[in-house]
């Protein structure tokens, strides 16, 4: 039975969230720069989409060459 598109699991970083305590939720986008690199995790916003399509152009950029950590 083929999966879910929902359930996909991600080859490249990772998509959590944080509950701050006025009840707000933030969506965060993490990856990992080369084999050894640091862990990179940026703050995206309210939705996890939006931190999903971040996070796939990030990896589409780091395959091209042309991402650079700010």
């Amino acid at each position: 039975m083929p999966r879910k598109p929902k359930d996909r699991r991600r080859r490249f970083g990772w998509v959590f969230s944080r509950k701050s305590a006025l009840g707000v939720v933030t969506w965060y986008a993490q990856w990992q720069e080369g084999p050894r690199g640091k862990r990179i995790t940026r703050s995206i916003g309210e939705k996890e989409s939006d931190a999903k399509e971040f996070l796939d152009k990030v990896e589409a950029r780091l395959r091209l060459g042309t991402y650079v950590v700010p």
